[in-house]
């Protein structure tokens, strides 16, 4: 944001100077990167007025009062009339390019001056004419003097969260309570007005458009704008166009409100329709590109079809041309979200956008409005049309917030009473309203709670004056959720495995998804820093494969990570990755290193399931890349799949240059977190001793173990206490396409020791039922 010193100074008394100002504003949290001094580049240029004109020849001769004595200068400007106030330069001045002015004779006459072009005074490239001011203004006066040419351009870096400051009005209001001087508003006159009928508007889109305002202005002139309009608009980085969009930029600029003009003859049907696009709708913009408009783009309509995309840019079907000679001015409303996805689908930013996206005051509109047309009717020769059209679907309102004496106290370490409070908010436009209450104004969205309005407290107090043996001690009080509270466990529980922490990118290189196999959709961005960092990544895998092989370059051999992070796939959703690779180290010198194996990762994610109350799991066995076959098994909770476990397979990682075996899993978080029991109830152990017997099963050789062992504590329950397999074995006493288990059995009850008969029969139902699910039969 360019803020143009000369014209803050109209809306505060500054005694500051520029730098003193910027360093003012910086501390207050307005940063203002650089200070840039803008001077005219002509010297001994004065303001005088034509007395006379006598024609001759293609000649004008001119009696010309600088203040003084009247001079004679000889001009061949076409636009010459007595009665101007002009810029002359009299003998001894210089202009831009070195060039000086002297005496010089014409036509046997002799020209003591030169009346100048704006081009000739390089204050812009118009130069068919002589530069004529438009105001009043003292005679024999230096002309960057009267036109205020001498300024200083403030490039203020604003922070998203304060649309207020987009504008000279709202960057005045910080500078007026800052330093606790008065703020100067520009009046607002009651334009001429003719009779007329109210613009017909429709707003289909109540949500996407809460408030929209139009009138009519008829009789408009299109031509240049003055020299300060223009002035005004290049010290905020605009180019002046005419009148008709001059003005419009003006106002947004000046009040921070975008507002659009429509050739009201070129609108179909005479009405406005406010909506969502539709499929396959599309519009010629203002820079002559066809726009393709994806579904549900908010939309400005009249009776035909699309006239402008909300909040973004004007079509060229209704363009205000040389030939408009009625408006109708737009000032609305719109949603922040629905124009900031309408200008990243488009690819499109405009002045416009950038403060809508970031919120407008829906109170500013009908300001807004009246500014223009008073700018029409003194400039472009308008009138006023009628009454203005305002339609409120969502009527607008003043958020409330309480402001504790006590909380400020706590917060900033100094005592505030309430009257102080109200003395630093109101200026900022902060309405106090009784017990602590205030309403914030509709140009502050962010400002949403009592901790912002302390903030505004502190900034307009002064950081400074919060004295350093007065400070807030302790933590501030805040609430950890429930889902961060069990985030933290997961975090606990791994790191307590061995296992260390790492955060990578959310943005990844799409080779990266392709070497795993992944055939999902992905979420690319249109405008990527690389290749490299072009889409979000579908999966926490290859960023962990990317940070084991970076330790195994530094000379790290036993790997043992995990990361918690977002994925988009496209949905957005949480996920837990791990990976082991390496040898495992002994517990005690003197033992030799253990490989890991599928066991070692499937004995990790059973305890961390363990440790979260879950329950152990099912894990069946699965082909699924990249991981290899006979080597990898989903995991299932009850009957939800929450993630998956496994041997990457070696072509995958060879991809990122990992020749050692690597283990991985990734389990889907926010299925977990939900399954999480939020409390658990203390059972006490049996006083009773424990009975334990050894089972041997003959089962195909395609059926899960696991499987049998939830059947085993289901058939054994209650008394099953627990079940743990201790043998696999396939050979030659195991017939083909068989295989032998083995697993202990702890048998238990509260209420007595249970008898050998007792544990028998529950036996002989365990096997009764695992022969009727799964063919098994005792191992002889």
């Amino acid at each position: 944001m360019r803020i143009s010193y000369n014209w803050l100074k109209e809306f505060v008394k500054l005694d500051l100077s520029p730098d003193e100002l910027a360093e003012r504003l910086t501390l207050t949290g307005t940063e203002i990167e650089k200070v840039e001094h803008i001077f005219p580049q002509f010297k001994g240029v004065v303001t005088a007025r034509i007395t006379s004109i006598e024609k001759r020849n293609k000649l004008t001769i001119c009696q010309v009062d600088g203040g003084g004595a009247s001079v004679t200068v000889v001009c061949g400007a076409p636009n010459v009339q007595s009665g101007q106030i002009v810029p002359l330069a009299l003998p001894g001045a210089l202009l831009p390019g070195g060039r000086k002015i002297g005496i010089k004779t014409f036509d046997e006459v002799e020209s003591q001056g030169m009346i100048c072009s704006e081009k000739e005074l390089g204050l812009s490239d118009y130069g068919e004419g002589i530069m004529v001011l438009e105001e009043e203004h003292p005679l024999g006066i230096p002309l960057e003097e009267a036109l205020c040419l001498n300024d200083y351009i403030l490039d203020a870096d604003l922070t998203p969260n304060r649309p207020d400051c987009m504008s000279l009005l709202g960057v005045a209001r910080e500078v007026a309570a800052i330093l606790h001087l008065p703020l100067n508003l520009p009046p607002l006159p009651s334009p001429p007005q003719t009779k007329g009928e109210i613009p017909r508007v429709e707003v289909e889109d109540g949500k996407g458009c809460p408030r929209y305002t139009a009138r009519i202005i008829g009789g408009v002139k299109i031509s240049p704008s003055p020299f300060w309009l223009r002035r005004k608009l290049e010290s905020a980085g605009l180019r002046a166009v005419n009148n008709v969009v001059d003005i419009t930029n003006f106002v947004m600029i000046e009040r921070g409100q975008p507002l659009h003009s429509f050739d009201w003859d070129k609108i179909r049907d005479q009405r406005i329709i406010v909506r969502r696009s539709l499929p396959g709708e599309s519009l010629v913009t203002l820079d002559n590109q066809e726009r393709r408009l994806e579904e549900g783009t908010l939309l400005i309509c009249d009776g035909k079809g699309p006239v402008a995309i909300a909040g973004i840019m004007g079509g060229m079907d209704t363009e205000v041309g040389e030939g408009t000679k009625n408006l109708l001015l737009e000032s609305a409303y719109f949603d922040p979200h629905l124009v900031r996805r309408g200008a990243k689908s488009l690819g499109l930013a405009s002045e416009s956008s950038q403060r809508f996206e970031r919120g407008v005051d829906p109170f500013g509109l009908l300001p807004a409005q009246e500014r223009a047309t008073e700018l029409f009717c003194r400039l472009a020769g308008a009138k006023a049309v009628g009454p203005i059209a305002d339609i409120s679907p969502s009527p607008p309102s003043s958020p409330r917030i309480r402001l504790r004496e006590k909380k400020v106290s706590q917060v900033l370490g100094v005592t505030l009473n309430q009257k102080r409070l109200t003395d630093l908010l109101s200026p900022l436009g902060f309405a106090p309203k009784g017990k602590g209450i205030f309403a914030v104004p509709g140009y502050r969205p962010d400002v949403t709670r009592e901790i912002d309005l302390i903030e505004e407290v502190a900034r307009i107090y002064g950081y400074d004056k919060i004295p350093s043996d007065n400070q807030a001690r302790g933590a501030l009080p805040a609430r950890i959720t429930e889902r961060e509270r069990r985030l933290r466990k997961v975090r606990e529980i791994l790191s307590g495995l061995g296992l260390r922490e790492v955060i990578t990118n959310s943005l990844v290189d799409p080779r990266w998804i392709e070497a795993i196999g992944y055939k999902g959709e992905l979420v690319r961005l249109l405008n990527p820093l690389s290749q490299e960092l072009s889409c979000l990544r579908p999966t926490l895998l290859p960023s962990l494969l990317w940070v084991a092989g970076l330790n195994l370059r530094r000379g790290i051999r036993e790997v043992r990570i995990y990361e918690v992070g977002k994925v988009f796939s496209p949905e957005e959703g949480t996920r837990l990755s791990g990976l082991i690779l390496g040898d495992q180290s002994p517990p005690y010198w003197g033992e030799r290193e253990k490989g890991i194996n599928f066991y070692s990762l499937k004995g990790i994610v059973e305890t961390f399931l363990g440790l979260l109350r879950l329950g152990r799991g099912r894990f069946i066995p699965q082909n699924d890349p990249p991981y290899e076959e006979g080597r990898t098994a989903l995991l299932m909770l009850g009957k939800k799949e929450i993630g998956i476990l496994g041997k990457l397979s070696s072509q995958v990682s060879s991809r990122f240059d990992l020749e050692e075996e690597v283990f991985c899993f990734e389990l889907d978080m926010d299925s977990v977190l939900e399954l999480v029991p939020t409390g658990f109830k203390f059972v006490p152990p049996s006083r009773f001793p424990p009975a334990k017997r050894d089972l041997a099963i003959l089962v195909d050789q395609e059926i899960p173990a696991g499987e049998i062992s939830e059947a085993i504590l289901k058939l054994g329950s209650p008394l099953v206490k627990d079940v743990s397999l201790f043998d696999l074995y396939q050979g030659k006493q195991i017939p083909p396409g068989e295989k032998s288990l083995a697993f202990s059995l702890w048998f238990s009850s509260p209420h007595s020791t249970l008898t050998d008969q007792e544990v028998e029969r529950v036996q002989e139902r365990i096997l009764q039922g695992l022969q009727d699910k799964f063919g098994a039969r005792i191992r002889c």
